[in-house]
């Protein structure tokens, strides 16, 4: 199941639909990184033999997905595995990212770019979940000062569901609570970024619902375990038993896929699906995500 679940996602849309980006760009962490941390470090992080071709994960990561549901645009990937929200230098932090993009790559109108930061200021930072939320509105003035003009944000998901954090009660509840402060204060700055700003189409997606809903309802996503590591991880890169975890941190690439499609369809919940290709190479009708999981996650829309 989860082999035919990755399968329907991983497909472009049908010829004539065309999405409203031309070009995306990607920003944060080892959530997103597809491979920068890896070449700055030759190959060292992540080890070749646990993780995808530099990802941090069994194969590819959600905005890769994306992308692909998207048609396939162009995409340039700016995240560092490890990376914290401010300017930190290596592995370079959400707002170096951001410097460096700005003063290397033009923004055009139908560019879009992705934020996905912040977990790793709680498992490797003082835990200020403000300095946080401030370092990605800098850089999101960053952004919008060079021309930005369409902007995805994502928030975090809970912490505390992985499984570094999981079987500890109090280290779960930490885990847990970091990201509800954090995504709190991001969704009222933004409020107030998109006042100042009317002209941006800034979309935040709420990742904790949906990843809420992915670990309480996995069945329908195709998973069977949502608390342990994959038992492949080390050994190869197959989720033969179904697992929503690689490792103790990070998703499954299909965990990703399903992210991807929960994004991807809160974007477009309204446009006709284009149709899937199956493992046999025929075109399937798609059926579409369950709406009321996915189709209420931009917030402020």
């Amino acid at each position: 199941m989860i082999v035919s679940l990755v399968l329907s996602v991983f497909v472009s849309l049908a010829p004539g639909y065309t999405a409203s980006f031309k070009q995306i760009c990607a920003f944060g962490d080892s959530l997103t990184d597809t491979g920068n941390l890896y070449n700055a470090t030759f190959g060292i992080t992540p080890d070749s033999a646990h993780y995808y071709l530099g990802r941090f994960s069994n194969g590819p990561v959600w905005v890769e997905y994306f992308d692909q549901l998207g048609g396939g645009v162009p995409l340039q990937v700016f995240a560092y595995g490890g990376a914290r929200t401010g300017n930190e230098a290596m592995p370079l932090g959400l707002l170096s990212q951001v410097q460096v993009f700005v003063q290397t790559t033009p923004i055009y109108p139908e560019t879009l770019l992705t934020i996905w930061a912040g977990a790793n200021d709680f498992f490797m930072g003082d835990g200020d979940f403000h300095k946080s939320v401030r370092n990605i509105m800098a850089a999101l003035e960053l952004l919008a000062t060079h021309g930005a003009k369409m902007i995805l944000v994502m928030n975090l998901v809970d912490l505390g569901a992985t499984p570094a954090l999981n079987r500890d009660p109090a280290a779960a509840n930490a885990g847990r609570t970091f990201p509800l402060l954090f995504n709190d204060d991001l969704k009222r700055e933004i409020a107030e970024f998109r006042a100042r700003h009317p002209w941006i189409k800034l979309d935040l997606f709420d990742t904790f619902s949906a990843f809420r809903d992915l670990l309480a309802h996995p069945g329908v996503f195709g998973f069977r375990n949502t608390t342990d590591p994959c038992p492949s991880y080390g050994h190869d890169f197959s989720n033969r038993y179904g697992y929503v975890f690689w490792d103790d941190r990070h998703p499954t690439t299909e965990a990703h896929s399903v992210l991807a499609r929960m994004v991807f369809n809160a974007f477009y919940h309204d446009v006709t699906q284009a149709p899937a290709s199956s493992s046999s190479g025929q075109k399937q009708p798609r059926k579409p995500v369950q709406d009321d999981m996915n189709s209420d996650m931009l917030e402020g829309r």
